[in-house]
């Protein structure tokens, strides 16, 4: 999956989960329902896909392993074999020629581990019959050798078949978040026929429909606080310059603050995030200049639900960062 389509995908969960929180608005609306729930479907889709690829790539890549150390096993039992034959004949060209460790067989290049491997099969092979029973190498063994090579060099091209099944995990991909885009544009419109009546309501959706660029040096995290209820997250994950952006899609207004005790809420030092706002704090700067280790997210009121999201980008703090007052 590509980064845009993991941003689009995470904007698409948030727009959907942000729906979820406010279906008492439109829960008698049976086509917005079925809007949301033929997005959601099309999401579960995309991470079926997902969750595919990633299995395949693993299951690869354990097949690779499993069948190197088959080959590992099998050529060391019959190079042992050669080693001692070699001693027992005093034939010391070829003791040079069979000198391979463990360490040959485990490491290095797969087409150098594959040649060392044959070396050693061919050598054995083209002794007389029998030659190597005497020092516990049968025949069939010999022979099982060479399958447990050829069955290695088959799976050692792994980058490209993991290429390959990245590709077209992606090819997949890109029809499935086509039709996504198509019913996010559609949801846009019915929810924007609320506008009148829930004005709160559409410009909380269009917040959570906002893309942003996650990137390979973001985190990002979703939480959904019930009154009194607090979380710390990104725990030793950040450090002085980095930037917070805290979406807050809720009607009431939370705190952020940092703190190095994560089962508790700091009293001092609170970063206020008002209803339906965005606010990007950098650390430590819009917390007091203070350094510490977690970042809290308070929902503080009696009654309402808080959801929001928090996005940490590393070292972006020249990113125009919106610095709201502070209270103690």
């Amino acid at each position: 999956m590509t980064d845009n389509q993991s941003n689009g995908l995470e904007m698409a969960n948030v727009a959907t989960s942000f729906l979820d929180k406010n279906t008492s608005i439109f829960a008698t609306n049976v086509k917005l329902n079925t809007a949301i729930t033929n997005a959601k479907t099309t999401i579960s889709d995309i991470n079926k896909v997902i969750i595919t690829q990633a299995s395949n790539t693993k299951g690869a890549t354990e097949n690779k392993h499993k069948l190197h150390n088959t080959a590992i096993e099998k050529a060391e039992h019959v190079c042992a074999g050669l080693i001692a034959y070699a001693d027992d004949i005093d034939d010391t060209v070829l003791a040079a020629q069979i000198h391979f460790t463990h360490t040959h067989f485990a490491q290095g290049a797969p087409s150098t581990i594959i040649a060392r491997m044959q070396t050693v099969y061919n050598t054995a092979k083209n002794l007389p019959a029998g030659t190597l029973t005497p020092f516990n190498v049968t025949a069939l063994e010999i022979s099982d050798l060479q399958t447990a090579i050829n069955n290695f060099a088959t799976a050692a091209p792994l980058k490209k078949t993991l290429t390959a099944i990245t590709k077209a995990a992606t090819k997949e991909l890109i029809p499935l978040f086509t039709k996504l885009r198509s019913q996010l544009t559609k949801l846009d419109k019915l929810v924007n026929t609320y506008k009148s009546q829930q004005s709160t309501f559409v410009n909380g959706f269009h917040n959570a429909r906002t893309i942003y660029n996650l990137g390979k040096s973001t985190k990002a995290e979703e939480l959904q606080l019930m009154p009194h209820h607090f979380e710390a997250i990104f725990g030793m994950q950040f450090q002085e310059g980095d930037t917070f952006t805290i979406r807050n899609h809720s009607n009431i207004a939370i705190h952020a603050a940092l703190s190095d005790v994560p089962n508790q809420m700091p009293t001092d030092i609170i970063v206020e995030i008002p209803a339906n706002k965005e606010y990007k704090l950098s650390v430590a700067a819009d917390f007091g200049g203070k350094f510490r280790h977690w970042l809290m997210i308070h929902n503080f009121n009696d009654l309402d639900d808080a959801n929001v999201t928090t996005i940490l980008a590393h070292g972006k703090s020249n990113s125009s960062a919106i610095s709201p007052g502070q209270t103690a």
